[in-house]
């Protein structure tokens, strides 16, 4: 503002009036063209303090719309995080289950793979233990059979050699010496047509030595056993006839007369048996023997074994009782003398 009027005093002064009024004109306009750049500069400071409050404003605004950005942003990341913690969560959940679910399916598959192979072991092992129990118990039964063998090798010869002494001792007339060896022999040899004849002749033997009731008992076991001597059923009835058994014996002499007819016991056996008739089945408590027959004669030896019959003096006749006459009492049986045969 003052360079205009320092210029205008270098000019030359030429006339003072006009040079006041062009100084007070060139002041006028000075402070004209001033107040115009007050005006300008005034005017720019609004504007610019107008386009201050707008930036202001603007930023303010701007501000605001970046702090609501961020809140957004950060329940946006928030929401994202939750999201990405669930996501990740089931996503975890999800694998340990496909995890756990396979862990399970595998465990399953060794367990049952396990018991498969248990149960393969178990039937190994039995079917071992079975083949060796079926092996143990071949070798047993080979071992229990040759056992066997040899002991009914044994027990044959040894009933074989008791067989042959008690014949032997048989014939010669020890009865005695019969008895207990053909009973031990009959423990090993119960059946078969060699034990009837070793009960034909222990009930001959105990018969002898007076043991009526068990040599009755075992020459029913010879006839039973179809033993092959003819004067078995004989012996038997004579035996009962001792022993009182009167009804049984008539039987058994009914029985051997039919049987064999042509024996030359066969009419003694038949008038024996219509004796005993007249006589009751058992021989009464405390009665008299008169009318019990005594042993009576052994028919013809049995094959094998050579008959010695010695002949005892005839007994004297019984009394006749008031029912039946009395009966001559049978000749008493003895192998040693061979002038019966």
């Amino acid at each position: 503002m003052s360079a205009a009027p320092r210029a205008k005093t270098d000019e030359p002064q030429d006339d003072p009036a006009s040079s006041a009024s062009d100084a007070a004109a060139a002041a006028a306009a000075a402070d004209a063209e001033g107040w115009a750049l007050l005006e300008s500069l005034r005017r720019r400071l609004d504007e610019q303090a107008n386009q201050h409050r707008k930036t202001h404003a603007d930023v303010r605004q701007l501000a605001e719309s970046i702090g609501s950005l961020v809140r957004e942003q950060r329940k946006r990341s928030l929401w994202i995080n939750v999201n990405s913690f669930v996501a990740y969560l089931m996503f975890t959940l999800l694998c340990s289950g496909a995890f756990y679910f396979m862990y399970q399916r595998h465990a399953q598959e060794l367990v049952t793979e396990r018991d498969r192979a248990r149960s393969e072991r178990d039937e190994a092992v039995a079917r071992a233990n079975e083949s060796l129990a079926k092996i143990k118990a071949r070798d047993d039964a080979d071992a229990k059979a040759m056992l066997d063998a040899k002991a009914k090798a044994a027990a044959a010869l040894k009933v074989e050699t008791a067989f042959k002494d008690a014949q032997a001792a048989f014939k010669a007339g020890h009865y005695a010496d019969v008895i207990a060896p053909l009973e031990a022999s009959l423990v090993l040899e119960p059946t078969g047509a060699r034990a009837a004849q070793m009960h034909y002749y222990v009930g001959v033997s105990y018969a002898k030595t007076a043991e009526l009731e068990k040599a009755a008992t075992h020459l029913e076991a010879a006839l039973a056993g179809d033993v092959e001597f003819e004067d078995a059923r004989f012996h038997l009835a004579s035996v009962l006839d001792r022993a009182g058994q009167w009804g049984k014996a008539k039987v058994e002499y009914d029985r051997f007369a039919t049987a064999h007819p042509t024996s030359p016991h066969a009419a003694y056996a038949s008038g024996r048996g219509a004796t005993l008739t007249r006589f009751p089945p058992v021989r009464p408590a405390g009665a008299s023997n008169m009318n019990t027959p005594a042993q009576p004669v052994a028919p013809a030896a049995p094959p094998g074994v050579p008959a010695a019959i010695q002949k005892a003096p005839a007994p004297k006749a019984a009394a006749p009782t008031p029912k039946a006459p009395a009966q001559p009492a049978p000749k008493t049986i003895d192998f040693n003398d061979p002038s019966t045969e």
